[in-house]
């Protein structure tokens, strides 16, 4: 945890496995392919921040929900199959 503006910013790293398969339009593959399975770093900063919300009857609130302030793609590596 760290600070940023006088308010808590929460820093996660994880990891995760993703299929690196990008297709145009047509449903081409123009990058990757169906089994191409890799390992993903990432690292997100998330704080909180006050929201406004509207209630089904159109009463308004606000009330503090968690935002994605920045997030880094730390690396990419092949997973064998």
């Amino acid at each position: 945890v760290r600070m940023m503006e006088n308010e808590p910013l929460v820093v996660l790293t994880f990891s995760c496995q993703q299929i690196n398969c990008v297709r145009d339009k047509s449903g081409k593959i123009v990058e990757g392919a169906e089994d191409d399975i890799q390992s993903v770093h990432y690292l997100w900063a998330m704080q909180l921040a006050d929201k406004k919300f509207t209630t089904d009857d159109g009463r308004e609130y606000t009330k503090p929900a968690w935002e994605l302030r920045e997030l880094v793609l730390r690396g990419m590596m092949s997973v064998a199959a």
